[in-house]
């Protein structure tokens, strides 16, 4: 029997709950009986995620058998606690990492926790479309090189966009040193059941976070965390998530993780082959027929399936910005995506998705390229691009921990350059900082910020025009 199973039967047995969650397993108005019958609490028969002995135990291992990993653990806080438990099992307090810039602010958070000190990887960006690409083996060698005492190299793979690193080979290069690598691959939960080495945890990396919410039919929350190989202890992951993960997990939570595993285990070659197969056509399709609007290339082990990147742009020119698209796909055709950018729209394909969904958003583009089309004849080309914004790589002032211990106060972003950031500024999703906590904010990024809100894009560390900001005006000369 599979998780939801085993919890169903113990919800028809004739056990009345003088113990938690309130609900005593009845059905409310607002909690379907379903969901109430199986959310249970650690009480004998269910286990206990903190220390596995039965059907969760099970699970765990059932897990780790068919995605590759030597152990595999739930996570019901999502990869976030996954991330931050990993830096502190890998990394000591105040040891150094070798982290990708653009990884999620869960590892901004979790250095700043652990006192770790950053040693950033700017990955190269792809220009036309403004996002980074998958860091490279040679950007890895050249980070260890320049930080012989890094005590771990942290990297995400598949990007937010896709992209996909490497990862056998870094992990070599990072094992030759004798530290562990630590791969964000929260999109790529499904890439365990592609077979051959596509999932990090296939290909020799010592840490893998997944999150079975986004790239699986697993509800919003759920994750995995695997363990493999002897240079990151075990019983050390065990501790931490210990900590940042609830006591009280939820048992619904936990069997749409382990139903998510078993249906891919069972179905995942054939689901995933339809996948491909209806993403790469799509991308063709888009880019044979529209003229207007691009789907960036499909290329399989270089970027992953599912992940579309819309632009209305053909380098020169931006005929529509990522966010004027969204909004007309959201509200005149009824289709939400993902995110957007000042060059592009994200939306994503999954397992779920049926034929439908492909031909509904191309149905929605091919009218938006024909009203673009009509412009154009009009004698409206476009805006013309008079630069490639690269994100400005700050200088540190303070290392994550230092920044956040310092007190702050809020300014008007346009009065902020020269000061210390006090918060992680960036586009959200995805996360990834503009600016990170202890970093001296610059003319350019107060220029980008203003622009970023100025085209209406999500801005988090933003509120009202106001940043935050490490109180002292001569901090910056005793630093």
């Amino acid at each position: 029997m599979n998780l939801y199973e085993e919890l169903t039967e113990y919800g028809h047995k004739d056990i009345y709950p003088y113990h938690m969650p309130g609900h005593k397993r009845k059905e409310q108005s607002f909690l379907p009986e379903k969901t109430a019958l199986i959310d249970l609490t650690e009480v004998q028969g269910t286990d206990n995620l903190h220390a596995p002995t039965g059907i969760l135990k099970d699970a765990q291992e059932y897990c780790a058998g068919v995605t590759g990993a030597d152990h595999s653990y739930f996570l019901i806080n999502g990869s976030t606690a996954g991330v931050i438990s990993a830096i502190f099992a890998a990394v000591s307090e105040g040891g150094k990492l070798i982290i990708v810039r653009n990884a999620h602010k869960s590892a901004y958070h979790g250095m700043a926790l652990r006192n770790a000190i950053p040693a950033y990887i700017y990955p190269e960006t792809e220009k036309k479309w403004g996002f980074c690409k998958a860091v490279t083996p040679d950007e890895i060698g050249k980070a260890m090189e320049e930080n012989p005492d890094a005590e771990a190299v942290f990297i995400v793979s598949p990007t937010y966009e896709g992209c996909l690193c490497k990862v056998e080979e870094i992990a070599k290069i990072a094992h030759l040193r004798g530290i562990p690598l630590i791969v964000d691959e929260a999109h790529g939960a499904h890439l365990p059941y592609l077979g051959g080495k596509y999932s990090a945890c296939r290909a020799g990396a010592d840490i893998v976070i997944q999150s079975t919410h986004k790239t699986l039919p697993a509800p919003t929350q759920t994750a995995l965390l695997h363990v493999n190989g002897s240079l990151v202890k075990k019983d050390r992951i065990e501790r931490y998530l210990r900590v940042f993960q609830s006591s009280s997990p939820s048992y619904p939570l936990m069997a749409g993780i382990d139903g998510a595993v078993r249906l891919m285990a069972a179905r995942g070659g054939e689901l995933l082959e339809t996948l491909e197969n209806n993403y790469a056509g799509l991308v063709s399709k888009i880019n044979n027929e529209l003229k207007y609007i691009s789907a960036y290339p499909f290329c399989k082990g270089i970027n992953d399936a599912g992940k579309l990147l819309l632009s209305a742009s053909d380098g020169n020119n931006i005929f529509m910005t990522g966010t004027e698209l969204s909004e007309i796909l959201r509200n005149e055709y009824g289709a939400e995506t993902e995110m957007s950018s000042e060059r592009y729209v994200l939306a994503m394909f999954t397992v779920s998705d049926d034929r439908e969904a492909y031909k509904r958003l191309f149905d929605a583009l091919a009218k938006i390229d024909e009203t673009l089309r009509k412009k154009a004849e009009s004698g409206c080309t476009g805006t013309v691009i008079t630069e490639y914004y690269d994100i400005p790589r700050p200088k540190i002032a303070l290392p994550p921990g230092s920044a956040w211990k310092t007190e702050s106060e809020e300014i008007p972003v346009e009065e902020s350059a020269g000061r210390i950031s006090g918060e992680i500024v960036g586009l959200y999703p995805p996360g990834t900082p503009l600016l990170a906590m202890g970093e001296i904010i610059e003319r350019e990024h107060v220029k980008l910020i203003k622009r970023y809100i100025g085209e209406k894009l999500e801005v988090s560390g933003i509120k009202d025009g106001m940043i935050s900001v490490l109180k002292g005006e001569g901090l910056l000369k005793h630093i």
